[in-house]
């Protein structure tokens, strides 16, 4: 079968796998689900709608089904503490969250339970340094997350360069 995927068309064998869901999906989730499987198989990196910065994480969750339960402040924070090394410096993203854990203090900005659990999950996930950034978001409040990530971007803003 030939499908377009992204913009090209192409030859795609993963149709077969489709076929034993023919009577319950519609001719367009079908080829969105050709789509995603042809991305898959072939690695296909969606720097739009699923960039790897934000979907790495191994507990499954992408840092939009978290950020999206934030208000705009602690949303914006945990996007920045999601990706801190993923893209660009660390330290920048590092210093991005803490302006915007900042801005969340001053506005009163709370984390919902549900959010809390997600980052938890996620946490658990992580390396051992993510980890602490994001088990401290989710059990701090925020006046507390900002000061230590100020001492955590302090420490860093003051070692040497390598």
């Amino acid at each position: 079968m030939i499908a377009n995927i992204d913009g090209k068309a192409q030859a795609v064998d993963d149709c077969e796998i489709v076929k034993e869901f023919d009577n319950s999906l519609t001719p367009s989730l079908k080829m969105s689900v050709i789509r995603d499987l042809h991305r898959r198989r072939h690695r296909v990196v969606d720097m739009i709608n699923h960039p790897p910065h934000y979907t790495s994480s191994p507990s499954g969750i992408e840092c939009i089904e978290i950020a999206e339960q934030l208000p705009f402040c602690l949303g914006n924070c945990y996007k920045y503490l999601h990706r801190a090394g993923l893209k660009g410096d660390e330290l920048t993203d590092l210093n991005k969250a803490l302006f915007y854990a900042n801005r969340a203090y001053i506005n009163d900005e709370t984390l919902p339970e549900s959010a809390k659990e997600l980052i938890l999950k996620v946490a658990s996930h992580s390396a051992p340094s993510k980890q602490l950034l994001l088990d401290s978001f989710a059990k701090m409040s925020a006046g507390a997350f900002v000061l230590y990530l100020s001492h955590v971007t302090n420490y860093a803003n003051s070692k040497p360069a390598k």
